[in-house]
């Protein structure tokens, strides 16, 4: 049996991490809604990471990235506004738990958004598989509610498509820098639409 390293290790522990936080994310926010409106919680919560990203860029002394511009303002307003603004609004008509349950098809959608944009060629049993998964998973979120979509189910839909693309955006930009810079930086040139929409 073969061993891992402290690397790997490392790795997984973080990747676990990142789920685990990931999956709080939406009961967080709709405890949030209690006291907040949809757009605070999003761009308050922006601010807070980017003034984490700015401190973090400042003291390692990371060069700005003139060449990926563009990349990194579409990343982030894909997963800096886009994703959080719908998720939140959708949580103010749906539970936290079925919003869990349609976000369940966020990788599936990457997966398929990373084949078309890097212009890959899936083979027939790919599409197949995403077709099928997909729609299993509309059929489960659905079934509460009578097999009616909710403005909640359209929201959420959209969010996962801010979240793939963003997703697909970063792992692109994640093979010339590190993947915090892609979000740091992702964050801090989308920071004055976070700023003046949390004012």
């Amino acid at each position: 049996m073969q061993t891992l390293s402290r690397r790997e290790l490392m790795g997984y522990f973080l990747g676990i991490l990142a789920v685990v936080m990931f999956a709080g994310s939406l009961p967080f926010t709709r405890l949030a809604l209690v006291g907040y409106s949809p757009w605070f919680i999003t761009f308050g919560r922006a601010v807070i990471a980017t003034i984490i990203s700015v401190t973090f860029i400042i003291i390692l002394k990371r060069p700005i990235p003139y060449a990926h511009f563009l990349p990194l303002v579409g990343a982030g307003l894909m997963l800096g506004v886009g994703f959080p603004s719908l998720m939140a609004i959708a949580l103010q008509t749906v539970p936290s738990a079925h919003g869990g349950v349609v976000l369940g098809i966020l990788p599936l959608m990457t997966a398929v958004f990373a084949a078309i944009i890097d212009g890959d060629r899936p083979s027939p049993l790919f599409w197949f598989c995403a077709i099928t998964g997909g729609l299993l998973v509309a059929l489960y979120a659905v079934r509460d509610t009578g097999f009616s979509v909710t403005s909640g189910d359209v929201g959420l839909f959209g969010a996962c498509i801010c979240a793939s693309i963003g997703y697909v955006i970063s792992g692109r930009l994640s093979r010339h820098m590190t993947g915090w810079e892609v979000i740091s930086w992702s964050l801090i040139l989308i920071s004055p639409i976070s700023i003046i929409g949390a004012i």
